[in-house]
């Protein structure tokens, strides 16, 4: 994410910093967050806390796709890494469905 890295930049992040985070933190709202408070004088640990809660709206996103996704742990394992936001929105079929 390209509006990432000029944002840790100009906190003083170096390029390498920026990229673990990147690496680390599934989802850019939750990098940004996390970016947030360490930028504002945060601890380390309610920045970690921001981004957690941030990223905890994927646990009911997929309970509700669960039903839906076939074959072993690992393979359903693989195939929840593509629920976000917007394959969430775009799969569900209605009345509690979701499409794979």
């Amino acid at each position: 994410m390209v509006s990432f890295g000029a944002i840790s930049s100009s906190q003083g992040w170096g390029y390498v910093a920026s990229v673990i985070c990147s690496m680390a933190v599934f989802s850019g709202s939750a990098q940004f967050a996390l970016l947030a408070t360490l930028g504002s004088g945060g601890g380390p640990a309610g920045a970690v806390m921001s981004a957690a809660l941030i990223n905890s709206r994927f646990i009911p996103m997929g309970i509700a796709v669960a039903g839906d996704l076939r074959g072993g742990r690992f393979r359903r394992a693989l195939e929840g890494q593509a629920v976000v936001d917007g394959s969430w929105a775009a799969a569900h079929l209605g009345a509690g469905r979701f499409d794979r």
